[in-house]
């Protein structure tokens, strides 16, 4: 319960905060608030409705050669960390904390080009955090490059755009 109380409230009382920090303890305030939230979302247990379908999925691609992992997946990105994590014996556990890691940044990184970031994140953290990130990992690691994407669109980076949802679409499909 805590965890849930901590990924809204931080960045709540963060955005009413009536000090302002330093850039330097601005960005190290987010980075911690990531990697605190990376580590809630990537080692939760048995949360979200697709669980137990991960787990099996991880416990089947134990027993794929990496050929099969990259072209016969149809979200190779995804197969292909799923297969790291379960040759290294981290299972669904490194699975769920890669793509975490990548939505966390990814929202992040977004955050940071909005007038006021901690905003931002009280705003998206409620559904998109909680309830996204923690119930649905594929989606929310394409979520995570869409939003890095939807930066470097904003600055007129059309190849890095396309790369970074290219590099979405294999985590899930959606992100077409």
């Amino acid at each position: 319960m805590f965890t849930y109380w901590y990924m809204y409230l931080m960045p709540f009382l963060a955005a009413i905060c009536p000090w302002k920090l330093q850039r330097t303890a601005k960005f190290f305030s987010l980075g911690l608030f990531g990697v605190t939230v990376a580590l809630f979302v990537g080692l939760r247990h048995e949360i979200g409705k697709d669980w137990n379908a991960y787990v099996n999925y991880n416990n089947e691609i134990l027993k794929t050669n990496l050929y099969d992992v990259l072209f016969l997946h149809f979200e190779p990105g995804y197969s292909f960390i799923d297969w790291v994590s379960a040759q290294t014996n981290f299972g669904i556990y490194g699975t769920n904390l890669f793509c975490s890691t990548i939505f966390v940044f990814g929202l992040i990184f977004f955050c940071k080009t909005q007038p006021y970031p901690w905003i931002s994140l009280s705003i998206a953290m409620p559904i998109i955090g909680i309830v996204s990130a923690m119930g649905a990992t594929r989606q929310a690691a394409a979520l995570g490059f869409v939003y890095i994407a939807i930066k470097y669109l904003t600055q007129g980076s059309r190849t890095k755009y396309f790369i970074f949802i290219c590099l979405a679409i294999t985590f899930h499909k959606s992100a077409i």
